[in-house]
């Protein structure tokens, strides 16, 4: 791997050696599988190159280190594949051992013929297989969706389903990613899933579950699906649960899951269960609570079965009742208290002179230790900490001119002398656009008793009238202001 990579190396030997490995299709992903792996500095890049494939041939005006992470990715997927080749070739060895019956024997002729399709049509690789997959059943179309609750690089890191058809044309296996019906590795993934599943001895109740389903008449599961269609549809929600948010992390970043919240008999918290359940069916459960439409409505705009931790969703988010962190405690789920405010700048005179200090809810850090916690999360506009000893979850709106301001603190690596203190007072008023700035240990200045009093400025106009107007002093000896500006 290292020989091709080598100064001078040509891209078609890089190319060559990816066939050759059966992951030229990685060349052929978008930059954004890279998004995680890229400091925040490299990713302007990731808008001004297509795939994985352009990287690497800009080598000479691509950054090193966003050179090294395409090629990083292009030899993880090469080891993918040889894992994915065996797990392939024992999954074989189970099926032909099988005793099938005739309708499964020919679900499972289907399946491989799918697969046959997929790997001469796919990207050239396969993933590694999802966590915590769970099957359900489509009865028209006859078919089977597989749910992978792990991360999924075709779906930028999120989890996917993918739906198998069991009967009909056109055979085409869809993924809830991006790439729509087009090849990608999670469908090769949930064909295997499946094909495991009708390998396994003793036969298992998913098994018996497509084979009675396709026992059944089509022109009877048809004439079903008319009387579901009539119906209302129906909540996953028990009349004792509600709607509630678990706090979850993985590839795609910190967000949160939907889930039923019920209160325990003694009332002292909750039991929770995971909702896979569409937003959009969701929102028609009456009983939901106005902040819980709000959320399940950005949750129906598209961002998956994770909705993404932005300032916005913890705005949402701050008092909620049913927020839980993602580690159930024994008997029951740990609920978290959501706090928004925005990052304080803090100055102050130490030992070493006049620093500042970033107060981010209970903690204080220094700047370099904010950018750093803020670059490590990788979220768009918001900088979060989980504090599990008081249960609470510290948010921070991030906004560009906040970044540019927390990003100049860290610069200054040394203690500002007093005598800068005059024109660090001057320039409070211009960081306070961007975050709100506290002054302490002595600098503040002298406390003053402020003049309560009202103060009137009389005016005559050209006209004889006479213009009456209000005045204030913050202390007296001040300037008077007028009120309210």
């Amino acid at each position: 791997m290292t020989d091709i990579f080598r100064d001078g190396a040509a891209y078609d030997v890089v190319v060559r050696w990816a066939r050759a490995h059966g992951v030229e299709g990685a060349l052929q992903l978008p930059v954004r599988v890279l998004d995680t792996r890229v400091d925040r500095q490299y990713r302007w890049y990731l808008y001004h190159f297509t795939e994985v494939g352009d990287l690497l041939r800009g080598r000479r005006t691509v950054p090193a280190p966003l050179y090294d992470a395409a090629r990083a990715f292009l030899a993880e997927m090469a080891s993918m594949t040889g894992r994915a080749e065996s797990r392939w070739s024992a999954l074989k060895a189970e099926l032909e051992a099988a005793e099938l019956s005739p309708t499964l024997a020919a679900v499972v002729d289907r399946l491989l013929a799918l697969r046959e399709e997929l790997v001469e049509a796919g990207p050239g690789f396969d993933a590694e297989p999802g966590t915590a997959t769970s099957l359900g059943l489509s009865s028209v179309p006859a078919g089977v969706v597989v749910h992978a609750e792990g991360p999924s690089m075709c779906n930028h890191g999120q989890p996917t389903s993918v739906f198998v058809p069991l009967e009909g044309r056109p055979r085409i296996v869809t993924c809830t990613c991006r790439d729509g019906g087009r090849a990608c590795p999670r469908k090769l993934d949930g064909l295997d899933t499946l094909l495991s599943t009708l390998a396994a001895t003793p036969i298992v109740p998913a098994a018996r579950a497509i084979e009675a389903l396709l026992a059944q008449p089509l022109w009877s599961r048809q004439l079903a699906v008319l009387e579901e269609a009539v119906e209302p549809r129906r909540s996953q929600l028990q009349a004792d649960e509600k709607l509630g948010w678990r706090l979850t992390s993985g590839g795609w970043g910190l967000g949160f899951e939907r889930v039923a919240a019920r209160l325990k008999k003694r009332g002292d918290g909750y039991v929770t269960r995971r909702l896979t359940q569409d937003p959009r069916t969701l929102l028609e459960n009456e009983t939901l609570d106005a902040v819980d439409r709000t959320l399940l409505g950005l949750a129906a705009l598209g961002h998956g079965e994770v909705l993404p931790a932005t300032a916005m969703v913890l705005q949402h988010m701050a008092g909620h009742p049913r927020v839980f962190d993602s580690t159930d405690r024994k008997g029951g789920a740990k609920t978290l208290d959501v706090e928004v405010a925005p990052v304080r700048v803090r100055w102050t005179r130490g030992e070493r002179g006049i620093e500042a200090s970033c107060e981010f809810g209970p903690k204080s850090l220094r700047p370099d230790e904010l950018v750093e916690m803020d670059e490590e999360l990788g979220l768009p506009d918001v900088v979060v900490s989980v504090d599990r000893r008081r249960n609470k979850l510290f948010a921070a709106p991030m906004d560009p001119h906040t970044r540019n301001l927390i990003d100049a603190l860290s610069a200054i690596d040394v203690a500002l002398p007093d005598a800068a203190l005059p024109e660090l007072l001057a320039k409070r008023e211009a960081m306070e656009k961007a975050a709100p700035v506290e002054l302490a240990g002595g600098l503040e200045g002298p406390k003053r008793a402020p003049d309560l009093r009202w103060g009137v400025r009389l005016t005559a106009s050209d006209g004889g009238k006479l213009h009456v107007e209000l005045r204030v002093q913050v202390f007296a000896g001040g300037a008077w202001l007028t009120p309210g500006v």
